[in-house]
């Protein structure tokens, strides 16, 4: 019997004891989890959002206004489309930046985490190989009532995405 002997791997604590806390994660361990909704971090994707249009469209409106009473503005319509798509492409990404990087969802479907996107995209990411990275934490203030993160998942060799969330949202998918 001496023949089948492994090498073992026991986590320790930071004191160098045993850990009390939970065990650790198991591949295959976990099959299930309930959908956890993403409250904080789409209420403040929502109000940055809602900041930065108030900002474009008073922005949007001096400019338009500028032009519409220029001398040249009475046969030349140019300015106006420029400055029209040129709102529409920043619309475009003040909406990819604020509520575009804030996820309705996520839960854990066997050994995977899956994480809906604000455009109904399930990204799927391997419980045993993800990387939770914390890039920014933001206090409760103005734009959020909660605590929120600013987090990166990523697995080796594969996807990697940046989320808004509530502070500590993915710690159920350790």
């Amino acid at each position: 019997m001496a023949g089948d002997a492994r090498a073992v791997r026991i986590r320790r604590g930071p004191d160098g004891g045993g850990s009390t806390g939970p065990p650790a994660f198991v591949p295959g361990s976990v099959v299930a989890s309930r959908p956890l909704a993403n409250t904080a971090g789409g209420s403040r994707a929502l109000r940055m959002f809602l900041f930065f249009l108030v900002g474009l469209a008073v922005i949007y409106a001096f400019f338009m206004g500028y032009a519409v009473t220029s001398l040249a503005a009475a046969s030349d319509t140019t300015v106006e489309a420029i400055l029209t798509g040129a709102v529409v492409v920043a619309l475009g990404v003040g909406w990819w930046v604020t509520l575009g990087q804030a996820p309705t969802l996520a839960y854990v479907e066997g050994a995977q985490l899956v994480v809906r996107e604000r455009t109904g995209r399930n990204r799927r990411f391997r419980t045993d190989q993800l990387r939770i990275n914390l890039l920014r934490s933001n206090p409760s203030g103005f734009l959020s009532p909660e605590p929120t993160d600013f987090v990166e998942l990523s697995v080796p060799h594969g996807s990697r995405r940046t989320y808004l969330v509530g502070s500590h949202f993915f710690d159920f998918a350790h």
